[in-house]
Parts: structure tokens; C-alpha cells; sequence
């Protein structure tokens, strides 16, 4: 009696009676002819089993040789994540066979669970159970995303067969971009869309498989494989009839489904078989075999099929009359180019509208976020994880498989209190290579030439993208030859994708599909190989930079790095920091400013003090950037590089006091930040100092808005006026703008800040932009223009979040953000923004955000109603200015205050009195000349004094307030003070 018990081969379990392997509690999908090879082994563990056994057990005595054979070792092994190098399953004996070497154990029968009785495998004690990351994740068959559109081109096409018009579907792609996936899920859909009576309606499904064969190949062989496993399977009484009578020629050639005897008599009598009557009979069978009930026959991987097989696609896709069949065919696009023969039967049948086609591309991020979503359920990945998977696998589905259960054997993502976190920064967890994955692609690797690798070795070199010219510079190679190369690999499609020409021969562009491709193939070469190929690269790029610029520093950073070329290395990597500084890259500088510190104990002396001080300023502002300007770091990083040239005189050189300047100015954004206006002061002194005596026009800009910001900060806006008003500094305009706004010039701060954000548009330095914005969020806000404030705060947001500014960067705009959802009406969830904002400043130590932030909070705790909390706020404000000297926010504090204790004492009673602080918040802002913020004063009291004794008085004082404004008539403090003086 056979033994069907599952055998259980850990994490595995393999069902023999129901063909079915298991992987834990997720099925893993086999062909029938490869499960039957993997029973076969299974069934004999530790036994050499030959070749010829393995032929005849599970092809009989069809007519296949060894590449069978060896596809479906190879299907076992992708299966199991298996290697043939280091196997710990399937065995080869070289040129004697296979031998099954995992260790078995029997198991009891398998269980059902769940309410639609899905088969399940058996459960397995704890100490046999595979490793709980690997287990916890989801096959991709489970989480089948992105192919909507194509799934249901498919359920068309059976709708269009199923009425008994014919169909022809071919799914080409890329190897590994999901053609059996959506094939597999098509099926699955269908199978159980019929259920109950209507089940013998239902489609029934036929597959067959073409293999790579180095000859001839077997003629018919996907196709004589589907129809005996037809013949075998239940529908076995339907099928025999219709190939005895219409089909004895194929019939013939599939002794697995008659007798010994009858085999006999069939062949001698279809002796005088033709290729003609071989399409014509099966042509005839499969409409025979339609004519109740629909059937669906999958081909799979056409592009190695054999000519008669494609012949008998073509010859039945062209037949006119009527049939329930729908046949699917899938292959390789770069594999079927180039004059393969099914390209020309696609092409054909296209052209007479008798076939469709469906092209699978990569997966999108929205794709990806959506497979995250449904294999990690409820996960708090990083946002940028969708787009860092894209990238990484360049939306190629098995990779994206890979990299995902790759990160959970190891550990770096995993559950955490109920979700599905990462372990590991993003950037280190999308920089694994799986080995599974690694081991694909060394297998595509292996079936290249060996120019073709070679190829791909320099490439490697390069980076993601490359030239054909910088590749041929590595290989000493003629560039046209070399494009010409990359061209041929790019039709493939499986390493490169297609070039991009940006000029003549020699220039084309080409990219590796995926960044996983580009990584094996660089670990493959050889140590003495990458770093020669680094040093041609290098110098290529030298001589391709006119004037010794154009092309961006860090490519040749890294190539003369990797070359072991530090010296030369050194001054590109200060190069590339401080280009990546100029876009707000923090993260780029960090990277290039810190490996370059690194390579400074091997420069010559002379030169090594430069280099630091260039390193230490963009380190210092990589910081800022990232992390926020009162970081303790950031003053190190600043301090080291003043230090170095701290005793700079005009005859030094202007490189080396511009490096002064930069490394004084980051320290004055240290202690501007945290609120240390003395010292910020001070070094925006010396600063003008050090501009006077290099005159440097650049530097006498960058001091002068160091200058008047810290003016501004102080609340001496008149002062602050006469340095920004002569400084170019786009930052310095912006500032001028909102501070024009202070001083009674609603109007033309707008226009100010709109020209700045024009000339941004043109500017290489990225952060000007997203201040000027900022600053133009802020003059809407004071304009009491709440929409257009959102807008301007929520477009800043977007630019500062795009580059990965640090919160305490973005808690103004959050701030403003928050009050004018507010005013909008949200005034609950602006209020909460306001709160968070000056929560994320506090917490980054930047107290010199405390005073603004603060007074939007109780402004917007007044909108809100609750005086209490608001009242609270200003005086920790005001507590912050007077300990700080941070005084640009007092008098606006003080009308706040009075206007939370006029709200308190109509709702709560109380002797606290806000006249007197209207009138200090008025007298505070004539002092600093601020006639916006002694208008809105001026209104507040007068408001307040309606019906109280003075209220003449205050009428008369706004006024006079009222009177010496020339523009915003329109804003809404000036309408405000318009109606209530006509009132």
C-alpha cells in the first residue's frame, strides 16, 4: 500500500496524496511535472537517484532529454531557496543523477482550517518550526499587486471565449516580472467563480511548460505535456474520446493515457503522420473538446518554445470557426526579439487583430505601498520606504519579494507592540542583497558571454547609470563597439534598460534596471579589477569636465577613493559636499563631508588645513540641515574649522577668509537658534569686520544679513533696516520683506517677497525658495489673510519635508500652518499643530523659535477659547524674551495677553487689567518702530474700551495710527480699524 503521509523536510512539508507543497501555513506553487520530480527524491532521502529513473517515473516514456531534467531541479531549488553550490536539499551526483539529502519525517494527515476550508500544512511543534521572521511573511502570490489592468484584459478575453469566439493573450515581460504570477492569479480567480450546480461549467485549465534546450527540443512538447495531464486528470472521459477521433496522431505520442496494447495499434496506424495534419488534428480536438465548456490552455515561456509549437499557436489563433478556448502564452520580451520567430507570429497576429497582448512593466510606488501594506499589515515603515524599494529594485516583483523577506531573516524588519517596524535605518535595511536574490542573479549572469560580463563588470564601476564612453575607457575599448554592446544587452532587458542617447556616438546612456544587478555585478569583480577600473573612470571624467567643472564632484570623489587614490579623492569629496549644500541635500554632504575627514590623516600637510576647514564647514551645515542649527555637533564642527584659520590677515589669500566667514557664520546660526542673541551678535561683528578687510562683496552680504537678522531678532527694527536694505542676500531680502510689513508696508512686503521667490526660481541655492517662502506665509499671516497663509505654509512644508529638513526647519510653517486652519475653521486640529510645532523646536533646542511660536499658539488658543492655556503661553514667552533678549515678538505678546484677559474676564470675571497691557503692547512697538503692530494695538484697545471711560481716547489714538498709512487698505487689520472708526 503507497505511503501518502506528508513528508515533512523543514520549514517544508510535501503532501504526495493532493500534490500540494506547503512552505509553514503558505502554499508554494509547482508545475505538476516538477512536483512529481521533487516527490519522486523525496520519497527516497539519502538515495543516489539516477537520471534515467527520474526520466521514466515522471515523463514515461515521452521522448525528453536531460534539460528537462535540469529546469525542473532548478524549479525544486528556486522553491525551496535552495543552491545546487551548497544544497541542503537536493543533491547533484555529478553526471549519475539527483539525491535528496534534507532531513524527512512523516507527519500525520493534514488538517482544515478556516471557514472556507482552505488546505492548510500541519502544525509543527515549536521546535521544528521554521524561523519566525521567515514565517511570518507572505509569499508574493499572496499579495498579488499592480496588475489590475491586465488581470481583467485576461477575464475579458474568457468572457470573449467563453461566447465562443476564440482568444489569443500573450504576456510578455522581463524574467522575473511576474508572467506566471498573473497567470496563476488569473486561474486562481476563475476557478472558483462557478460553484454548486454550475460547477461543470466552469473553465478547466490545461498548462504546459517549454524548456531551454541547446537542440532541436522535443516538437510540441508544452502542448503534449497540457493535454495528457488533461487526459490524466478527471476530465480523462471527455478527453480520450475526442483524441481518438479527431487527433490519433497526437494521441500516438501520449502512452501515459492508453494501454500497452492499444499504444501498439495506434502508432502503426498514424505512420504516415505530416506536420499539416499534426496543427489540423489537435486544431480540431480543441474545438471539439469546446464545444460544451470553455477551456483555458496555458503555454508558458514561448520564447523557448519549438517551431511546431509556435506554428500550431499561429495556425489555430487564424482559424475562423467557433471555440471555448482561450489560450495563454507567456515569454521573455528580450529573449523573443530580434527575429525570433514568435516576435513574428506577434507581430502577424497583431496585424489581423487575432491575438492580444499584454506587456508587463515594472511595478510603481504606489504599487509597492500598496504590497507593504497588505504583506506587513499595519506597519510604521518609514514614508520613503515605497519609493527606496522602487529604486532599489527598479519595480522588479521577485526582487521585491526578495528584498522583503531578506529583511525579515535578518531581522531588520520586524513586530514591535502589534506593527511591523524597521530595526535599522531605511537606507542600511534597502542595501542588502538577499542571497536568494544574489543567486538569481548569478544564474542570469552565467548564461552571458563572457564579453557580455565583462561589460557589465565595468559598468558596475560606474554606478546605477553610466556611458557607453566612460565604460569603454575602463575596458580600453572603442566606444562605438562598446554602445553597440550595451545596446544588444539593453534589448535583452534582464541587466540594462534602454539607452537614452544625449549626443553622438560614444555619449549613449544606459541604466541597470535595478541597483541589486548593479551591486552583484560590482561584488563579482575582482579587488584588483574594481580599483583599476575606478582610476580609468576617474581619470575619464577629468578630462570629460571642461575647465575642470561640469560634472558633478562626487563621482570622482568616490572613483579616485576606490582606487586608492586619497589624496586625490580628498578635494572632490569637499567639492561634492558643498554642491550637495547648495540643493539642500544635508544628507549627501554628511555622507561625502565625513568620508572625506576620514581620508585626512593620508594627505601631505601643506594642503591638509584647507581641506579640514572645507570638510568641517559643509559637516557643520550638513547638520544644520539635517538634524537642526542648535545641535550641540554643529558648534564643534564650526569651532574646528575657525580654529583653523583663526589667524587669517587679508594677505592669506581671500579662499582662506571666505572659509573664515563660512565657519563664523554657522556659528552665529548656532547661537541665533538657541537663543543667545549676545554672542550671535558678536560674531555677526566679526563678521562685517572680516568682509571689510578681504572686500569680498559676497561676504560683506552674508555679514550684513547676519546683522540685521540679529537686529531684527532684538527687536531694533529700524537698525535692522539700514543692513538689510544693503544686502543681496536672497535671505536678506526676505526678511527685509516681513520686516517692511512691521514697519506699516503691507503692500510693498508682498511685493518683496514675491519678487525673491521669483528670482528663486532661477537660483542654484535651493533654500532660498522654502524661506522666502516661509517668510511670505508670515506676511500672510499678519495680513489676517488665512488661505493664502495655508497655501504658502503647506507648499514650504512640501519643499522642506522633499528635502529632509529637520523638524525645528519646519515648526515655523507648521506653526503658521496651524493658525490658519484655525481662522479656517479647524480649530481644533490647528491648535494641535501650533502645540506640536513648538514642541519639535523645544525639544531640537532651538529656544530662538520660542517667542514666535508661542505667540501663534495663544493666538490661536484665543481663536480656540481657551484663555487659560493661552495666557500660559505668553508668559513663558515673555519669560524666554527677557532671560534671552529675543524681543521681535514682545509687543504682539503683550496685545495677546490682553486680549486672552479681556476674553477671560467676560467669561470668567476677574480684576486682571487688559487695557494696560494694550497700552504697553503699544508703547513696545512705537519703540521699535513696528506701526503694523501699534495699529492692531490700537484697535484692541479700542475695542476693548467701547462703553468704559477713555474709549474717546483710544478712538482718537487709532486715528492718528490709521492716518499714517499709505498702502493695505485692503488688509485686514486696516478694514478692521476702518470699521471700527466709522461704527
Amino acid at each position: 500500500m503507497i505511503d501518502n503521509r506528508p513528508i515533512q523536510f523543514d520549514p517544508f512539508t510535501l503532501d504526495p496524496a493532493n500534490e500540494l507543497l506547503w512552505k509553514g501555513e503558505e502554499k508554494v506553487r509547482l508545475r505538476p511535472k516538477t512536483f512529481a520530480l521533487l516527490r519522486h527524491l523525496a520519497l527516497r532521502p539519502g538515495a543516489l537517484v539516477t537520471k534515467t529513473d527520474l526520466l521514466n517515473a515522471v515523463w514515461g516514456e515521452c521522448n525528453v532529454g536531460d534539460e528537462a531534467l535540469k529546469h525542473c531541479v532548478a524549479e525544486i531549488r528556486r522553491a525551496l531557496d535552495d543552491s545546487a553550490e551548497a544544497p541542503r536539499f537536493v543533491e547533484t551526483v555529478h553526471r549519475r543523477g539527483y539525491r535528496f539529502i534534507g532531513r524527512t519525517a512523516r507527519v500525520g494527515s493534514l488538517r482544515k482550517i478556516g471557514a472556507g476550508g482552505r488546505d492548510r500544512a500541519p502544525a509543527v511543534p515549536a521546535a521544528e518550526a521554521a524561523p519566525a521572521a521567515a514565517a511570518e511573511t507572505r509569499r508574493a502570490e499572496d499579495a498579488f499587486v499592480g496588475r489590475g489592468a491586465e488581470l481583467a484584459t485576461l477575464h475579458r478575453a474568457l468572457a470573449e471565449a467563453t461566447a465562443g469566439r476564440r482568444q489569443v493573450v500573450f504576456v510578455g515581460g522581463a524574467r522575473g516580472m511576474g508572467k506566471t504570477s498573473l497567470v496563476d492569479a488569473f486561474v486562481d480567480s476563475v476557478r472558483p467563480a462557478v460553484a454548486g450546480r454550475q460547477r461543470a461549467l466552469r473553465p478547466v485549465v490545461a498548462r504546459g511548460q517549454c524548456l531551454r534546450s541547446l537542440g532541436a527540443g522535443e516538437a510540441y512538447m508544452p502542448v503534449l505535456e497540457a493535454v495528457t495531464a488533461l487526459g490524466a486528470s478527471g476530465h480523462r472521459r471527455a478527453v480520450l474520446p475526442v483524441l481518438r477521433r479527431h487527433a490519433p496522431l497526437w494521441l500516438a505520442q501520449m502512452p501515459a493515457l492508453i494501454p500497452a496494447a492499444d499504444l501498439a495499434r495506434v502508432r502503426r496506424a498514424t505512420i504516415d503522420a505530416s506536420r499539416q495534419r499534426m496543427l489540423r488534428e489537435m486544431a480540431e480536438a480543441l474545438e471539439a473538446l469546446t464545444a460544451d465548456r470553455s477551456l483555458i490552455l496555458v503555454l508558458e515561456d514561448l520564447h523557448w518554445s519549438d517551431s511546431a509549437t509556435l506554428d500550431l499557436v499561429s495556425y489555430w489563433a487564424q482559424r475562423r470557426g467557433p471555440a471555448r478556448l482561450l489560450l495563454v502564452g507567456t515569454y521573455r520580451t528580450g529573449e523573443a526579439a530580434d527575429g525570433h520567430p514568435l516576435g513574428e507570429i506577434l507581430h502577424e497576429l497583431q496585424a489581423h487583430r487575432q491575438c492580444v497582448s499584454i506587456g508587463l512593466g515594472p511595478l510603481g510606488e504606489a504599487d509597492m505601498a500598496d504590497y507593504l501594506a497588505r504583506r506587513f499589515p499595519g506597519h510604521r515603515f518609514p514614508e520613503e520606504t515605497a519609493p527606496c524599494l522602487a529604486r532599489r529594485t527598479g519595480g522588479h516583483p521577485l526582487f521585491l519579494v526578495k528584498v522583503l523577506e531578506g529583511m525579515c531573516e535578518r531581522g531588520l524588519a520586524r513586530q514591535q507592540d502589534g506593527h511591523w517596524r524597521l530595526g535599522v535605518p531605511l537606507e542600511e535595511a534597502a542595501r542588502l542583497v538577499p542571497p536568494t536574490a544574489g543567486q538569481v542573479i548569478e544564474r542570469w549572469l552565467d548564461r552571458c558571454t563572457m564579453e557580455e560580463r565583462g561589460l557589465l563588470g565595468a559598468a558596475s564601476v560606474e554606478g546605477e547609470a553610466f556611458s557607453a564612453s566612460a565604460v569603454a575607457a575602463m575596458l580600453r575599448k572603442k566606444p562605438g563597439r562598446i554602445e553597440s554592446r550595451l545596446r544588444d544587452l539593453a534589448a535583452r532587458g534582464d541587466f540594462l534598460s534602454a539607452p537614452a542617447p544625449d549626443g553622438t556616438g560614444g555619449n549613449g546612456r544606459f541604466r541597470f534596471t535595478n541597483t541589486l544587478r548593479r551591486d552583484v555585478c560590482y561584488r563579482l569583480l575582482p579587488g584588483e579589477t574594481r580599483a583599476l577600473y575606478h582610476l580609468r573612470a576617474a581619470r575619464h571624467l577629468e578630462r570629460s569636465r571642461p575647465d575642470g567643472d561640469g560634472n558633478p564632484a562626487a563621482p570622482l570623489a568616490r572613483h579616485y577613493d576606490r582606487a586608492g587614490e586619497p589624496g586625490r579623492a580628498l578635494p572632490f569629496y569637499a567639492e561634492a559636499a558643498e554642491s550637495a549644500l547648495a540643493r539642500l541635500a544635508g544628507r549627501e554632504a554628511l555622507e561625502a563631508a565625513g568620508r572625506g575627514l576620514e581620508l585626512l590623516a593620508a594627505v601631505a600637510a601643506p594642503r591638509r588645513a584647507e581641506h579640514e576647514a572645507r570638510l568641517r564647514n559643509a559637516l557643520g551645515e550638513g547638520l544644520w540641515i539635517t538634524r537642526g542649527a542648535g545641535e550641540e555637533e554643529v558648534r564643534r564642527s564650526f569651532e574646528r574649522a575657525r580654529e583653523i584659520h583663526s589667524g587669517w590677515r587679508p594677505d592669506r589669500g581671500a579662499r582662506q577668509g571666505e572659509l573664515l566667514s563660512r565657519s563664523l557664520y554657522g556659528l552665529w546660526w548656532y547661537h541665533r537658534v538657541r537663543a543667545e542673541p549676545g554672542q550671535a551678535h558678536e560674531l555677526a561683528g566679526r563678521l562685517m569686520g572680516l568682509a571689510g578687510a578681504g572686500g569680498n562683496a559676497s561676504l560683506l552680504d552674508r555679514a550684513r544679513h547676519a546683522l540685521g537678522s540679529s537686529l531684527f531678532d532684538q527687536g531694533e527694527f529700524t537698525a535692522a533696516l539700514s543692513h538689510l536694505e544693503r544686502s543681496r542676500s536672497p535671505l536678506s531680502r526676505s526678511l527685509l520683506a516681513l520686516l517692511q510689513w512691521h514697519l506699516g508696508f503691507p503692500e510693498r512686503a508682498l511685493e518683496a517677497v514675491a519678487g525673491v521667490l521669483s528670482r528663486a526660481r532661477t537660483e542654484p541655492q535651493a533654500g532660498i525658495g522654502i524661506f522666502a517662502g516661509l517668510c511670505k506665509a508670515w506676511i500672510h499671516k499678519e495680513r489676517r489673510e488665512p488661505q493664502a497663509a495655508l497655501d504658502c505654509a503647506e507648499e514650504s512644508l512640501r519643499l522642506g519635508r522633499g528635502r529632509r529638513l529637520a523638524e525645528s526647519w519646519l515648526a515655523p510653517m507648521e506653526s503658521i500652518r496651524g493658525w490658519a486652519l484655525a481662522r479656517l475653521g479647524q480649530v481644533h486640529h490647528g491648535l494641535e499643530q501650533s502645540r506640536r510645532a513648538f514642541g519639535e523646536a523645544a525639544a531640537a533646542g532651538a529656544l530662538g523659535l520660542a517667542p514666535l511660536l508661542l505667540a501663534v499658539f495663544a493666538e490661536t488658543c484665543l481663536e480656540a477659547g481657551k484663555a487659560g492655556e493661552g495666557l500660559e503661553a505668553v508668559d513663558r514667552a515673555l519669560e524666554i524674551a527677557r532671560r534671552t533678549g529675543t524681543h521681535h515678538q514682545d509687543a504682539e505678546l503683550y496685545r495677546i495677553r490682553g486680549e486672552l484677559l479681556a476674553r477671560r474676564i467676560v467669561r470668567e470675571g476677574g480684576d486682571r487689567d487688559p487695557a494696560a497691557c494694550f497700552e504697553r503692547a503699544i508703547r513696545t512697538a512705537h519703540d521699535q518702530g513696528a506701526l503694523s503692530i501699534q495699529l492692531r494695538a490700537a484697535t484692541s484697545l479700542a475695542v476693548y474700551m467701547r462703553e468704559r471711560d477713555g474709549e474717546a481716547g483710544a478712538r482718537a489714538r487709532l486715528e492718528r495710527l490709521y492716518g499714517r498709512f499709505d498702502e493695505g487698505f485692503g488688509t485686514g487689520d486696516l478694514v478692521k480699524a476702518r470699521a471700527l472708526l466709522g461704527s
